[in-house]
């Protein structure tokens, strides 16, 4: 999973803060509100057409809009190795 967070980093990373920061800030970029992670991820998700429910879910269904296919840590991968772009 660390290089998942590595990804992340190289496409969350604006200030040079640390991942947690960066992340939330970049949740909150994309439509997320709220004052912890899953409460923006989950609206951030929900913003772009998600239907509301479990947040594994939630990113494999906007995963799988975006074209990314086979298991969430794949999805994610692609994800975040393309850039972030939700």
């Amino acid at each position: 999973m660390s290089a998942i967070n590595d990804l992340k980093y190289t496409a969350v990373n604006i200030t040079g803060k640390a991942l947690a920061d960066e992340y939330f800030a970049w949740l909150g970029d994309n439509g997320g509100t709220g004052n912890s992670v899953m409460d923006r991820e989950k609206s951030m998700l929900i913003a772009k057409g998600v239907a509301p429910g479990e947040i594994n879910d939630m990113w494999v269904e906007r995963l799988g809009v975006l074209g990314h296919t086979g298991s969430l840590e794949d999805m994610l991968y692609d994800f975040w190795l393309g850039g972030g772009i939700i």
